[in-house]
């Protein structure tokens, strides 16, 4: 398979959580392509985080704190690097709810 197809496949809304899981372990680029991918599963985007931290990956960061699977620990940590993306981000409001969840 080519990259550019295995590229396409990242970033394609249809590709199966399992897939997005074997393309992120390819290669670095074909793992911020998946970042980005609004199916890939909470538990690789932990993952995924704690990989671009490490590695001090910004665009990878990036993208995570875009993702709304992105697990809201790693969201809020992200906050204060990403404003724009955390705010824009879907789970945003999910993260408040989730914070002040005792209130209802």
């Amino acid at each position: 398979m080519s990259l550019d197809s295995l590229k396409q496949e990242a970033t394609n809304h249809n590709t199966s959580p399992q897939r997005l899981r074997e393309l992120a372990a390819i290669n670095d680029e074909l793992t911020r392509l998946v970042t980005a991918n609004p199916l890939a599963e909470s538990s690789l985007l932990g993952e995924l985080a704690i990989q671009a931290r490490t590695n001090k990956d910004v665009e990878m960061q990036r993208a995570i704190a875009s993702n709304p699977n992105t697990p809201t620990q790693w969201l809020i940590g992200l906050a204060y690097l990403f404003p724009e993306e955390f705010f824009s981000n879907q789970a945003y409001d999910l993260s408040i709810c989730e914070k002040y969840q005792h209130l209802f």
